[in-house]
């Protein structure tokens, strides 16, 4: 149906049912009386809570007719309490502050989306196979589009009332405000005002935190009224998130549709996992390499957990439950993203929720309902130890302080649109009185934190190991095949690769020529140090993976020479990860390489490569490389200075998400081909410093800047490139005292990717001159000359 015909339709009377439709039989009449003899009673007496009621209605009868006349009993129980809504009417006509979208879905479709939820209403969960989608249109100020809807949400809090949550789906490429597909979410089931207080909690402790705000809805041109928007996960979420791409999120799901893969490990109850970026693949070797070491003996659990699971992160996850009073988010709602820059598995929290804390600051208590692999961590001495101090840190007076002050703001600015929203499940005054008392344990949840943060003792749990028989049997698991080579010790590694010694805590390769044509793994809590004079002819494929850090320091008249055992077949990557002490390369020829894929999960794609582990590259020769890079950094910081980079097929130097980066005093030269585009400096989600180099002659761009990038480019010369330097998606970048010419573009500015918008350029005292084009600036780009 075209635009104009489902937007100038007829709306439905009531644009979402509240029941699907059940026959109605006539002995129902005479079971009336009875019904409602039995909730009269204890509703005007007891008081009883809505789920109270349900109880009751379940143990009665679980007919349809029975189910639905119980339904519509406690609907006009919520109804009464709404009416002293009225108090509030002078807010029913003002107009809303916040975004409203607008959808228009034909009456039919809505039909097709009720007749299939489930008859139990007070029971059954929505399972994805019910989860139909059906079309629509959906605007939003000068924005319109036709969009793929649904109901979300498998427990019945979402979809038994009139308000329901929806997920909305854009076509194609076409994104809104640079979003692929949006939930929209009834507050009340993730506690009104809290979820944007505890996302503000995970951003403070250095956790990714789901995009989410408060937007008022419009369907068939009625009022649904507030809703909680929250951004779809996706490869574009963690670009935006400076996530690399290339990682992934595991969500654990209720139930799963025949084409979806997925895997259930027998560890959770109803619980399967599902790959939300990458969904075609149906390998799950990243968590299968985490719960076949949860079944191992504590000295191999403890030993290598850390190598899995990113522990830090893990530990703020507990605390950010911990204040919420629970475990709800580290339930069944938890995600795992498997960072592939660390090649660990970090928690990605959403419905964190609140809770009224009744531990009381004992350790057992607190921590009774968490995961068993969470419950075993914390039983080792020393991980509990580390988690407190985060804990201590993550409760600070200062911490409590800030989030009432934003859950006041929040409140001051909701208050009228919660008035306003006469389609809510809960009467005004139970909405206010729930928002207040929730406020409440906001401080007494800091004041029980605060003691398990004190407390010396630690948990002992009695159930953790309880699941273990029925556990998926992972003994056949693939991938990960040097997961454990992470760990060796000195002596065990010294049995697999002799051709190293052992001097003191170092592994050292001494001056000498070797020929290594198999995989290298460097083992954590060590130095790798190799020797001048020291040559390294490597087979095809073959690389140095390293946990710890590498010292390759030579002479100008001694260098070390790393290159390809066999002419025309590259090796793979030296690559350095998770190593916190700096590597250092000096006066080093390397030459002839690659990338490694598929090492415990991470791929790295320089020749020389280093994650998460601080790399300072001076006086060196590089060349001749492979693949995507030559020297790719990600996560980290370094220098790489007075070196010469040349004949490469791809990039020269990729930064990812680095910080205080320096790249000064180097020579490139003939950097890509006309099959593979290269830059000589490539910077994404960085703020380096780029200063005094010569870059001559490269198929792409001399300076590439792009992804919400910072960078000061100075003092640089950059000639015979496509484009002397390119500013796009986002970056904001200090030029100054350059030479651009003889290039096809001397400085651009734009936008590449939809998720972003375009480029910021400050530019002084630059030579832009002689080149095909001196300048080209898109329309959303801007160009300033202080």
């Amino acid at each position: 149906m075209i635009f104009g015909q489902l937007m100038n339709k007829n709306s439905p009377k009531n644009p979402i049912n509240i029941l699907p439709s059940h026959s109605k039989k006539k002995w129902v009449i005479f079971s009336v009386p009875l019904v409602v003899l039995f909730i009269t009673i204890p509703a005007v007496f007891l008081r009883p809570s809505n789920q109270t009621l349900v109880k009751m209605f379940t143990k009665l009868d679980e007919t349809p007719q029975i189910q639905e006349l119980a339904f519509n009993i406690l609907q006009a129980r919520t109804s009464l309490q709404k009416s002293a809504n009225i108090i509030h009417f002078p807010y029913w006509f003002k107009e809303t502050k916040l975004p409203v979208y607008n959808l228009f879905i034909d009456p039919d479709d809505i039909r097709i989306m009720d007749d299939i939820l489930p008859q139990n209403i007070f029971s059954d969960n929505l399972d994805v196979e019910n989860r139909v989608f059906v079309n629509a249109v959906f605007q939003s100020g000068d924005f319109l589009s036709e969009a793929d809807v649904r109901y979300r949400g498998a427990l019945n809090s979402h979809w038994t009332h009139a308000k329901r949550s929806l997920l909305i789906k854009f076509p194609g490429d076409k994104l809104f405000q640079k979003m692929k597909a949006i939930d929209i979410i009834v507050p009340r089931d993730r506690a009104y005002l809290m979820e944007l207080v505890n996302n503000s909690r995970l951003k403070r402790a250095g956790l990714v935190s789901p995009n989410m705000f408060f937007a008022w809805v419009k369907i068939n041109n009625k009022d649904a009224g507030v809703y909680l928007v929250k951004e779809r996960f996706s490869a574009g979420w963690l670009e935006k998130n400076s996530i690399a791409p290339d990682s992934e999120i595991f969500s654990q799901v209720t139930s799963v549709d025949k084409n979806t893969p997925y895997i259930d490990f027998n560890l959770y109850e109803y619980i399967a996992w599902t790959r939300e970026i990458n969904q075609t693949n149906q390998h799950f070797e990243e968590l299968e390499t985490l719960f076949y070491l949860f079944r191992q003996s504590d000295e191999i659990f403890y030993k290598n957990i850390a190598n899995i699971l990113d522990l830090e992160k893990w530990y703020g996850a507990i605390a950010m439950n911990i204040l919420a009073g629970g475990s709800h988010s580290m339930e069944a709602n938890l995600n795992l993203l498997f960072n592939s820059v660390t090649g660990k598995l970090e928690p990605l929290l959403e419905d964190i929720h609140i809770y009224e804390a009744e531990h009381n600051g004992d350790p057992r208590k607190a921590y009774l309902t968490f995961d068993p692999i969470t419950k075993r961590i914390l039983e080792n001495q020393k991980f509990y130890e580390d988690y407190q101090k985060v804990l201590l840190k993550t409760v600070s007076e200062q911490n409590l302080k800030a989030d009432l002050e934003l859950y006041d703001q929040l409140y001051e600015q909701m208050k009228p649109e919660f008035y306003k929203d006469q389609t809510k499940y809960k009467g005004d005054i139970r909405v206010d009185i729930t928002i207040k008392e929730m406020r409440e344990w906001i401080m007494l949840n800091y004041k029980s934190a605060q003691k398990l943060a004190n407390l010396d003792k630690f948990p002992k749990f009695d159930d953790i190991y309880k699941d273990l028989e029925d556990m998926l049997d992972l003994s056949n698991r693939m991938g990960f095949e040097n997961f454990y080579d992470i760990s060796l010790s000195k002596s065990e590694f010294m049995k697999k690769y002799p051709a190293f010694r052992i001097f003191g805590d170092n592994i050292v390769l001494p001056r000498g020529i070797y020929a290594i044509n198999e995989t290298v793994i460097i083992p954590q809590n060590t130095k790798l140090i190799i020797e001048p004079d020291v040559k390294i002819y490597l087979g095809e494929g073959v690389s140095v993976i390293s946990y710890s850090p590498i010292e390759a320091v030579a002479q100008s008249y001694n260098p070390i020479i790393i290159n390809s055992a066999y002419p025309d077949k590259p090796w793979g990557a030296v690559a350095i990860i998770n190593a916190n002490e700096a590597s250092k390369f000096q006066y080093v020829s390397m030459g002839g390489g690659s990338a490694s894929e598929g090492i415990n999960g991470v791929t790295f794609t320089g020749m020389l490569t280093a994650h998460n582990a601080p790399l300072y590259v001076y006086d060196s020769n590089l060349s001749f490389d492979r693949d995507d890079d030559i020297i790719n950094v990600k996560g980290s910081t370094g220098e790489i200075m007075r070196s010469k980079f040349y004949d490469s097929i791809g990039d020269a130097v990729d930064l990812d998400m680095t910080s205080g980066f320096i790249v000064q005093d180097n020579y490139f030269y003939n950097i890509g081909t006309k099959q593979v585009q290269g830059d000589a400096i490539d910077i994404s989600f960085s703020d380096a410093l780029v200063k005094n180099n010569k870059v001559d002659k490269c198929s792409d761009k001399g300076v590439s800047i792009g992804e919400r990038s910072n960078p000061t480019i100075t003092g640089n010369i950059i000639e015979n490139c496509v484009m002397g330097i390119a500013v796009k998606d986002e970056s904001s970048a200090m030029i100054e005292n350059n030479v651009l010419s003889h290039n096809l573009i001397g400085l651009s500015l734009y936008q590449k990717k939809d998720i972003f918008g375009g480029g910021t350029a400050i530019i002084k005292n630059n030579t832009i001159e002689n080149n095909e084009k001196n300048f080209d600036i898109s329309k959303n780009s801007t160009i300033l000359n202080p």
